[in-house]
C-alpha cells in the first residue's frame, strides 16, 4: 500500500500542463477543478438532486471540451492536481460564479442558434 501511495504522489509531482499553457487554459482548468469539487463535496443532509448533478456534469464537460479542443492529448491528471484543489478550494464560490456565468452565456448562445435553425425549418 505504501508503494501505491508513493507512486500516486510521484506521478502527481511529475504532472505538468503542456508548454504554452495560457491564462485561458488555466481559467478553464480552474473551472474543471471547481465544478469537480462542487459535485463531490455534498454535505450530509444536503445532497444534490439528480438534475443538479446532471447540469453540473454538463458544465464540467463543457470546460473539459474546451481544453481537449486545444490540447487533444492532454490528460486531466496532468492539470487537475492536489495542488490545484488546494488552490481552488478557498475561492470555490468565486470560481463557481465565474465558471457558471460562462456556461450560462454559452447555453444562451446555443439557444439563440437553436431558435434560428427552428425558424429556418418552418
Amino acid at each position: 500500500m505504501a508503494a501505491g501511495i508513493a507512486l500516486l504522489f510521484s506521478s502527481a509531482a511529475s504532472a505538468a500542463p503542456p508548454a504554452g499553457f495560457s491564462e485561458q487554459d488555466r481559467a478553464d482548468t480552474n473551472c474543471i477543478a471547481a465544478v469537480s469539487i462542487a459535485i463531490g463535496s455534498e454535505l450530509p443532509g444536503q445532497s444534490l438532486s439528480a438534475e443538479a448533478k446532471s447540469g453540473m456534469a454538463t458544465v464540467l464537460t463543457y470546460f473539459v471540451g474546451k481544453l481537449k479542443g486545444r490540447y487533444a492529448t492532454l490528460k486531466m491528471a496532468d492539470v487537475v492536481t492536489p495542488e490545484l484543489y488546494a488552490q481552488i478550494s478557498p475561492k470555490l464560490a468565486e470560481e463557481m460564479k465565474r465558471c457558471g456565468a460562462e456556461a450560462i452565456a454559452m447555453g444562451e448562445d446555443l439557444q439563440d442558434a437553436g431558435r434560428i435553425l427552428t425558424a429556418v425549418g418552418r
